[in-house]
């Protein structure tokens, strides 16, 4: 009994395991999985296109506002097996650019692959999407935006001239150099007879050593400076005090030292309010700790230097179209600090407020938490809001296997909210017959025409083959004959087998085993005789087994559901009777071993009293 229950159970998972799973309705023919995950910017899995023997792939490019972009440079690539891109696919109309609807289709090769998609149009960034996998009939939606304008390139002049006692020899006199460069165009100082180059001078007095390394900040005019040769039996140079920013010097300007003597007439320094003093340092910027115990041997500058106690700088603050600021247009920050007066942006009407950037354009997250190192300015951006009825949606038809679309458009762009206008006319193919349209939800549309569009939607006009059933062919609903042929003295008619008593009742069965098949009819009902023609035991030979049949009128064509129902609806009642099955048979095997267990436990009892009935004996 055991072996028997087990065997049910594994022939009834068999049977589980090998059924094909049924389909959920509505689901999409079509797919386009991302390889490399959502992030992608830009762009959005669509629904299916018409199927083909090869995939078609539409690519739609629309700016930010949701409007198409026509003439768009697009290219689709295959990414081959290493990681490289293979050769540019052309669309269909042999092109690589969109219509005037912003689109292009592309026709794919079955089985699929991965492919990636870049763009390029004048005013826009540069679009590159992710990695993705086309394996059916797909379509794309990409977002362009706009190119920002690249700040104009600040230019300074810097210009060359000679001190007495010497010229400049080739270079330029001035040249244009942009911001943080450095020149190219240096003149060659020449001394004249009698005089020696010392070195190059800004126009704020600082000593630069080599004008070609210089990086140019603003307007720059640069001064090579000469002296003029003594004698060695009496040399004197002249020592130059100069005070760099945040100070000043009280006392003389210059004075002559002897070659190999210390300055006399070093002058005092005042630091102004806010600054102190550091020191001093010579024109090639090493430190001098006392002027007055310098040895001069050569033309010699000293500046002062001073540093800002509390350096600060000013953050303004400015409102783009689209909106104003309630607060403080400006506030002074100290170095390293953040700043505390940051006004609210108001976005005027129709306008929403999307973010604060700094002067450079980059953007600004959280002006408060911002370290300010140098001065700053914040403007406040604000976008214009997009009204639901100016979006526009697209709506594309298409037709299954076994029927086509007559009339109307491919597909037609629709005022949010509105219904299309220009819907094709369903047409069944012969053997076909019109079901109705779905959505790329599943979701079936009774009327296209009176559906409010609030989306890009693709709707599917669905065929079912139809199923016509011969009510002459009745072999098909009649039982199966018996696998031996019928003894010699019964007739065969066209509704079963029949003795040749005619009685119309079931003959008994033989001595040896045989059997026959005997059908009466009677009011409406075959009643079919089974004679089993195995050998069985007397008793069960006496039974006679009647089986009735009623006869089911079977529905017209046109009432019957559709196949792919029909076939769904089997497959479910089929798994339910699997499910109470094995439910059924688990129940018994518990069953059976919790009696096993039961009859264990009283068999020792049983046992005793046996042994103490003998005993009495």
């Amino acid at each position: 009994m055991h072996k028997r229950w087990a065997a049910l159970c594994l022939l009834l998972l068999t049977l589980w395991t090998l059924l094909p799973k049924a389909q959920a309705a509505g689901s999409a023919d079509g797919m386009l999985s991302n390889l490399t995950g959502s992030s992608t910017i830009g762009i959005e899995t669509i629904g299916p296109t018409p199927p083909s023997d090869w995939y078609y792939f539409t690519v739609t490019v629309r700016d930010e506002g949701g409007n198409p972009l026509a003439g768009v440079v697009i290219r689709l690539y295959p990414v081959l097996s290493d990681g490289s891109l293979g050769a540019a696919i052309t669309g269909m109309d042999g092109q690589y650019m969109t219509d005037s609807n912003g689109q292009q289709k592309f026709q794919l090769p079955p089985p699929g692959g991965v492919y990636q998609i870049q763009t390029e149009h004048t005013g826009y960034q540069h679009y590159t999407s992710v990695q993705f996998q086309v394996s059916s009939d797909g379509a794309v939606v990409v977002t362009l935006k706009k190119q920002q304008a690249a700040p104009e390139e600040q230019v300074f002049t810097v210009s060359y001239e000679a001190g007495s006692g010497g010229s400049l020899s080739g270079g330029a006199a001035s040249e244009q150099v942009a911001n943080g460069k450095t020149p190219s165009h240096v003149p060659t100082p020449v001394p004249a007879s009698g005089y020696r180059f010392l070195y190059w001078m800004d126009q704020d007095n600082w000593i630069v050593q080599n004008p070609s390394k210089l990086r140019i900040t603003q307007d720059t005019r640069l001064r090579a400076c000469f002296e003029k040769e003594q004698s060695t039996e009496q040399q004197s140079y002249t020592v130059y005090y100069r005070a760099r920013t945040g100070g000043s010097l009280i006392g003389r300007s210059s004075e002559t030292v002897a070659r190999g003597s210390s300055p006399k007439y070093v002058p005092s320094i005042q630091a102004d309010s806010g600054w102190k003093f550091i020191g001093w340092e010579n024109q090639y910027g090493k430190i001098v700790t006392d002027p007055s115990r310098l040895s001069v041997v050569e033309t010699t500058w000293l500046y002062a230097c001073f540093e800002q106690i509390n350096r600060t700088y000013t953050v303004y603050y400015r409102a783009d179209t689209g909106g104003r600021l309630v607060g403080v247009s400006q506030e002074t920050v100290a170095e390293g600090s953040s700043p505390k007066s940051v006004p609210t942006p108001v976005a005027l009407a129709g306008y929403e407020f999307s973010g604060w950037v700094d002067q450079y354009g980059n953007p600004v997250v959280a002006p408060g938490w911002l370290a300010i190192r140098a001065d700053t300015w914040l403007f406040a951006k604000f976008t214009p809001i997009l009204k639901p009825e100016q979006e526009t949606h697209t709506v594309y038809y298409w037709a299954e296997t076994g029927g086509r679309l007559v009339g109307g458009w491919d597909s037609e762009v629709v005022a949010h909210g509105q219904s299309p206008q220009h819907v094709p006319t369903p047409s069944a193919l012969d053997g076909y017959r019109f079901e109705g349209w779905m959505d790329q939800r599943g979701n079936w549309v009774k009327n296209p025409s009176a559906l409010a569009i609030t989306e890009d939607t693709w709707l599917r006009a669905c065929f079912a083959e139809e199923v016509v059933l011969n009510p002459e062919d009745d072999e098909e609903v009649q039982p199966p004959t018996p696998s031996e042929p019928p003894d010699s003295n019964s007739t065969t008619g066209s509704t079963g087998s029949h003795n040749s008593t005619g009685s119309g009742q079931s003959s008994r069965p033989s001595s040896n085993g045989g059997g026959t098949v005997a059908d009466s009819q009677a009011e409406n009902q075959n009643v079919l005789e089974l004679e089993p023609d195995m050998e069985l035991p007397q008793q069960e030979q006496e039974e006679v087994f009647d089986v009735p049949v009623q006869q089911e009128s079977i529905p017209e064509a046109e009432t019957l559901p559709p196949v792919s129902d029909v076939t769904r609806q089997t497959q479910c009642h089929l798994h339910w009777y699997i499910l109470f099955c094995i439910g059924l048979s688990t129940a018994g095997v518990l069953g059976r071993l919790w009696y096993l267990h039961t009859a264990k436990r009283e068999e020792p009892y049983e046992t005793m009293e046996l042994q103490q009935t003998g005993v009495q004996e």
